[in-house]
């Protein structure tokens, strides 16, 4: 199948900061989205924007958050939620953070101790009153989320040796499957789009999860 572009809006050259990344979820019938607000002399530097919707599509609400890349919304315990992450050059990681949509309240993700890198690419899934992250796809990682953002291996067994192997600063080796999208919920499985590579030799791929 060949896919073909039939139109473009607008010119990235032309314009300082672009919107991309764009999340987009429904809650009690209402639209809302985050998106990535890009830099484009300084991709590195981008702001998360949070929108709502009326009936018509129309934004009734629009806020920047704060600095953040690669946004994925989700819902839990009926309340808008998001996942973000900015680049730490000290770490040379990424610190990831979640950020209640309701309140604004920002709570950080900390690493369990058995997992060395944070990375990117995590796919959040928001189940009744809890929140679970797939850290990777393969090996299949799985993190379970306190309410104070302290994270722990749900699936112990996991095999996490070559993950530790990587760093955000090293996308060359061999770091697993990650998440590229957010996880869907379909029946007994959670169903969720990745890619790997190296720069310019990305692969998608689609993986579904049961008896989670």
């Amino acid at each position: 199948m060949k896919l073909k572009l039939i139109k473009t809006i607008g010119k990235f050259e032309n314009k300082q900061q672009v919107e991309v990344a764009t999340s987009m979820q429904s809650l009690d019938g209402r639209l809302f989205s985050v998106s990535r607000l890009m830099n484009t002399n300084d991709p590195m530097n981008s702001t998360l924007v949070y929108k709502t919707y009326d009936k018509d599509w129309k934004v009734d609400r629009f806020e920047e958050l704060c600095k953040g890349e690669d946004p994925r919304t989700f819902i839990l315990d009926n309340q808008p939620f998001v996942l973000s992450w900015t680049f730490n050059p000290q770490k040379k990681d990424l610190d990831l953070f979640v950020i209640n949509l309701n309140t604004l309240a920002k709570t950080s993700l900390k690493l369990p101790s058995e997992l060395k890198y944070a990375g990117k690419n995590w796919a959040p899934i928001p189940y009744k009153n809890t929140l679970c992250f797939i850290y990777a796809l393969d090996p299949l990682v799985l993190l379970d989320c306190a309410p104070n953002g302290q994270l722990s291996i749900v699936n112990s067994s996991a095999d996490i040796k070559e993950l530790n192997e990587f760093s955000f600063c090293s996308v060359s080796k061999n770091f697993g499957l990650r998440c590229g999208s957010n996880a869907r919920f379909n029946g007994d499985s959670i169903q969720v789009f990745s890619r790997t590579g190296s720069p310019g030799e990305h692969r998608i791929y689609y993986s579904e999860i049961k008896n989670y």
